[in-house]
């Protein structure tokens, strides 16, 4: 008996010597059944990349290929005789609705009819049956893509809040604002407030001031009560947007709705919630045209101004509903929730003043930055002050990279490190975005800052007066540490060592990512049960694991590492801090504007006398120790430096002013025991008066540091590190083709392009001959 095949090649071979033309794929009807109806219509090409499993048997021209070949779904031909398809049309109940795929195309709809059921090709070497399912069905006719976004977890997180004028959303006058806020004073900025439901969700894109007026609410992963105290919110479009969302009131929770406008108070009590929101006027979107890689991160996409997302009309705030692409919400995790719950409460025992101290480690891209921020933040709605140690040098939370820095915040920050620079508490430069050129100074500057925090910061109560309704605890203060990313190889020596040194309560270790290789620790728990932790009796630390944000989670990011290091340092050298006169000593000053009306190459410098200014110029980095005397002016021109005070008779070298500069070849930077940091500058030129013999070198220098902080405490060292200002700081964005009155092409220090010289660029030394989780 021949098979199937046989058969129909047997019969093929008959209808060509006959010439007669034969279809691709035909069926053989059976006597008792009438022939199959026309096809009602043609489908669409699958967009499968694999190609289809029918068999044609004729070769045909290309160019005589039918047009609507192009655009059919199924590969069907008719026949001549009766009209039959040469694909049996069969319905697969396997395909789901929901699996992320289109369900009816523009042209199935616009006919009136329902799209026909997915098919596949028949085989006659098959058994053909209705309950069989083939293999290659996917591929041979995948149903269209629906138009939904990439990553629905992430979008199902964003607004479900609808603003209705006079029933949620309530837009106040000047009046009403000077009654809720009187600090505000005159001010003419928009401000309303929004009454939310415990069903719905408010995400805002932009710039703005919150204050909790009714109720609880929980942002950004941390429970905010009703207070007379506004928090400056930051959501640009690179980093996680906080998300409002109203929680159930407290019992004995006391609301703040004596000054609140008649129409809100009268149905105040109907929602969960009430937000006072207020225009935020800072000036840090002007960041976007000194670095153009950032430009518009505050605002929405073009395409959508003016739609009805900005509902709420406040300037530079818009209503998220549905993100822009590449914006993801803030969702705190199931595992980062069940550790944050056992270990930093939402009630402290004022008479607790046992070590906390949150130590969290773990590898780079795995959210520990976002996470000891999360921690930092909750601490300071128990806690009046709470100190932050920053260990990573490349992606520094208050700081511009390369500083180790001891940091006193006293409310949470809502938003990305660029939007919250501060003057930190006490700092030590390396100069370096990565300990390895000095772990050892490395080492020696944080035991110098645990040393700080546990002698006068960690049972201290001399700050300012607290305000009326402030209870917070104020004779403790706790330390969150900060770890840098590297995790392999002297980095896990050095996070070790500073482990050991700090002595901390608290441990969250991240765990790695697992590969399939197996080349990973796994994941901490398997299952959607969040794992109980229970804290440790003993004196040893109580170590927690903590899920690593999965990178499927989060939708790419158009932003590196290497873009926000800059977009740190320029927020940095634009932004003004307030003066530290009259200001509580313990708390960290954070800037409260940003200045980019000038760029960096305008602005009005200090000229500083390397003569009567200066004790001593120090080289720090690889490759620092060959720079001779005579070049030091050279090297310090166009340089970021640290400004460093040191104790008296600290320093063991006598520098040689011969060439105007207190430079000693090969000299190491002071130590961290006896010297700090105050800030960072930009030496924007060096020059010397033409009217003395032997003038004394002059600096131009900029920087954010208050003349106050200065003038107090002289910073009479500088130290340069490998860190150089990014070359948008060295642009002038007034102008596409100059810099100031000169032509940027011959500009000195800026070359375009790639040079030909030999040794012109940096060496870039191969570490990748690893497996990746050995790195």
């Amino acid at each position: 008996m021949l098979s199937a095949v046989a058969a129909r090649k047997s019969r093929l071979q008959q209808q060509n010597a006959s010439g007669t033309a034969s279809p691709a794929l035909r069926l053989p009807s059976p006597p008792e059944e009438e022939p199959a109806p026309k096809s009602a219509g043609v489908s669409q090409k699958s967009r499968s990349k694999r190609k289809a499993s029918a068999v044609q048997t004729t070769p045909r021209n290309k160019k005589s290929k039918p047009s609507h070949a192009k655009d059919s779904r199924y590969f069907q031909t008719l026949s001549k005789d009766d009209d039959t398809p040469d694909l049996i049309i069969i319905d697969d109940d396997n395909v789901s609705d929901n699996d992320g795929l289109s369900d009816v195309s523009d042209d199935d709809s616009s006919t009136g009819l329902a799209s026909p059921a997915p098919t596949r090709a028949w085989s006659p070497s098959a058994v053909q049956s209705n309950d069989v399912a083939m293999e290659d069905d996917y591929f041979l006719t995948t149903p269209a893509r629906k138009s939904r976004p990439a990553f629905t977890s992430a979008n199902s997180s964003f607004s479900t809040y609808t603003p209705v004028s006079g029933r949620n959303f309530y837009p106040l006058s000047i009046e009403e604002l000077g009654s809720l806020s009187p600090q505000s004073g005159s001010s003419d900025r928009q401000a309303c407030i929004v009454l939310i439901s415990p069903s719905e969700r408010l995400a805002l894109l932009g710039a703005y001031r919150l204050r909790l007026l009714h109720g609880l609410i929980m942002l950004a992963g941390v429970t905010l009560r009703p207070s007379s105290t506004s928090h400056r919110v930051f959501a640009p479009k690179c980093a996680a947007i906080p998300v409002i969302e109203a929680l159930s009131q407290a019992a004995d929770e006391e609301d703040i709705t004596a000054d609140l406008p008649e129409r809100v108070a009268a149905v105040i009590n109907q929602f969960s919630a009430a937000v006072l929101l207020e225009e935020l006027e800072t000036g840090v979107d002007g960041l976007g045209k000194v670095c153009r890689t950032f430009e518009d991160v505050f605002a929405p996409p073009k395409s959508r101004t003016g739609s009805s997302e900005q509902k709420l009309g406040l300037h530079g705030v818009s209503l998220i509903t549905f993100p822009p692409q590449g914006v993801h919400p803030y969702v705190l995790p199931v595992t980062w929730e069940a550790s944050l719950t056992s270990t930093v409460p939402d009630v402290v025992l004022e008479t607790d003043y046992s070590r906390k101290a949150f130590l969290v480690k773990g590898a780079k891209k795995s959210g520990k930055s976002t996470f000891a921020r999360t921690i930092m933040n909750k601490l300071s709605t128990n806690y009046r002050y709470v100190a932050f140690l920053e260990c990573d040098l490349g992606q520094s939370e208050f700081t511009p990279g390369g500083i180790v820095s001891l940091n006193v915040i006293s409310s949470p920050v809502f938003g990305p490190p660029f939007t919250h620079p501060t003057v930190p508490y006490q700092a030590h430069y390396i100069g370096s975005t990565t300990p390895q050129s000095s772990p050892s100074r490395y080492l020696a500057a944080i035991q110098a800052l645990i040393h700080t925090y546990n002698t006068d910061l960690q049972h201290s109560s001399y700050g300012a007066p607290a305000a009326a309704d402030d209870n917070r605890i104020d004779d403790f203060i706790p330390l969150v540490v900060n770890m840098m990313g590297w995790t392999k190889g002297l980095g896990a020596d050095l996070s070790d060592r500073i482990e050991e040194m700090l002595q901390p309560s608290v441990v969250y270790e991240f765990e790695a990512l697992t590969f399939d290789d197996g080349w990973a620790t796994p994941a901490p728990y398997r299952g959607d049960a969040a794992p109980r932790y229970e804290m440790s009796s003993s004196s040893a630390p109580s170590t927690f694991p903590v899920h690593r944000l999965p990178p499927i989670s989060l939708p790419p990011s158009r932003y590196s590492p290497a873009d926000l290091r800059q977009l740190s340092i320029l927020s940095y050298f634009h932004a003004v801090f307030p003066s530290s006169e009259g200001t509580d000593s313990t708390e960290s000053p954070c800037a409260q504007s940003w200045d980019t009306s000038l760029p960096l190459c305008a602005q009005p410098p200090y000229e500083i006398s390397c003569e009567s200014a200066l004790d001593l110029v120090v080289l720090a980095g690889p490759g620092s120790e060959d720079v001779v005397p005579t070049e030091v002016s050279r090297v310090l021109n166009g340089a970021i430096v640290a400004l460093v005070s040191c104790e008296p008779g600290s320093l063991e070298v006598e520098p040689d002013r011969s060439t105007g500069v207190p430079y000693v070849q090969g000299t190491l930077p002071p130590l961290p025991t006896s010297s700090t940091c105050h800030g960072l500058a930009l030496i924007r030129a060096v020059s010397s008066p033409s009217s003395s013999p032997s003038p004394p070198l002059l600096l131009h220098m900029l920087t954010p540091v208050p003349l106050q902080n200065l003038v107090k405490t002289q910073p009479r060292v500088l130290v340069k590190g490998d860190m150089e200002l990014p070359v948008w700081g060295m642009l002038d964005f007034r102008s596409e083709t100059h810099i100031g009155d000169t032509n940027k092409m011959e500009v000195p220090y800026l070359k375009w392009g790639v040079s030909e010289v030999v040794g012109a660029n940096k060496r870039r030394a191969r570490r990748n001959l690893m497996r990746k989780g050995q790195m």
